[in-house]
């Protein structure tokens, strides 16, 4: 509280009355209370947050019951992290580069050494983690390492070294093996809380593939994970369970367009002081269009920012699919990214189930 206190007395004069909630139970709030169901199993996993990696929880009406609590370092998201370091990369930064790589690789390796499912959910194995991996301790950066000696048949991959199958089997069977986990989460505590509605947040709750394997279990019906899973959702879910305490009807939020907008004449005169060229476009939909049909590359600007890590086409860059090579232009010339790194495909609504499974 006084760090709080601090921090807004300085940059604004005044600090306003501060309230703390469990990290854990604002990451539920932030799904449950958006999701309109009436009841749900909410799972919460990310690295850890108040010393808690994991809360399976109960919400029913307006309350949320936590079931069962897995304490750091026993996390899921350490052990995407292990994954993450071990493949060259930072952790709590580039977790989301191992979930792409897992699509180039073959679920060969048995990663069960690292984490098992256990009757009352799952055990990361901490004879591997570096001693400072501990509950009242912070976090090491992004630049220590936080495993010893893994059982892997090959040492970890150094940041800028070539990346081998070997390297791609490795982000696909600890993918997969997360997958096995979170579903395995879900069917366990089913048992106990008889639900077809699920809730997921954290950051493990932002790997898309765990959770449309969540989606995909033959006893799931319903599936709500909110725009900011991460820890910039906890902002959310602290405001919401405060709204709830006060005795003010909650009403979820239906879009992610919830950050700054920008007009007309603010956008021209940045252009004007940037002495950038550009044109008035009666119709800016079918000259958009035309371009993407040309090969053009456009960015899209429009409306308000979205809330979260992902674009969702109000700040995206736009392409044309049909184009093999345009995956390698955007990611060598525009992204400066590795080759591997995959884009979202857009369509119209009506149109989605005939491109896509699951829609």
């Amino acid at each position: 509280k006084e760090i709080l206190k601090n921090f807004f007395t300085l940059n604004f004069g005044h600090a306003p009355e501060i309230k703390l909630v469990n990290h854990h139970l604002a990451h539920a709030a932030s799904s449950y209370y958006n999701s309109s169901f009436d009841e749900a199993l909410i799972l919460t996993y990310d690295y850890s947050g108040d010393r808690i990696s994991t809360m399976i929880s109960h919400g029913k009406g307006s309350t949320i019951t936590p079931l069962k609590i897995f304490n750091k370092p026993n996390s899921l998201g350490i052990y995407y992290s292990i994954l993450t370091q071990y493949l060259g990369f930072k952790k709590d930064s580039d977790e989301y580069k191992v979930m792409g790589m897992a699509a180039y690789g073959s679920p060969r390796l048995d990663l069960s050494w690292l984490l098992k499912p256990t009757e009352t959910g799952y055990e990361l194995n901490t004879k591997y983690l570096k001693e400072n991996i501990r509950p009242d301790l912070p976090a090491p950066s992004k630049q220590e390492p936080i495993f010893n000696t893994l059982d892997f048949p090959y040492p970890p991959r150094l940041p800028g070294q070539a990346i081998t199958q070997y390297h791609y089997d490795v982000a696909c069977s600890g993918q997969k093996h997360l997958e096995n986990v979170v579903t395995h989460l879900v069917k366990t505590f089913q048992k106990q809380v008889p639900t077809s509605n699920i809730c997921v947040a954290g950051g493990v709750g932002l790997n898309c593939l765990a959770n449309q394997a969540i989606k995909d279990l033959p006893s799931v019906a319903q599936f709500y994970a909110p725009p900011v899973c991460s820890d910039a959702g906890i902002s959310l879910g602290g405001a919401i369970l405060e709204t709830l305490q006060r005795g003010i009807v909650y009403h979820p939020i239906t879009h992610a367009y919830l950050g700054p907008q920008y007009s007309h004449k603010e956008i021209e005169e940045l252009l004007k002081r940037s002495k950038l060229k550009y044109q008035k476009v009666d119709n800016i939909s079918k000259k958009a269009a035309d371009q993407l049909a040309q090969g053009k590359i456009i960015g899209w600007f429009q409306g308000r920012c979205e809330f979260g890590p992902r674009a969702l086409g109000n700040r995206s860059i736009l392409a044309n699919p049909q184009d093999f090579e345009m995956k390698d232009k955007l990611n060598y010339y525009i992204k400066f990214r590795e080759s591997f790194r995959p884009f979202a495909p857009a369509v119209l609504r009506t149109k989605a189930q005939d491109y896509f499974k699951g829609c």
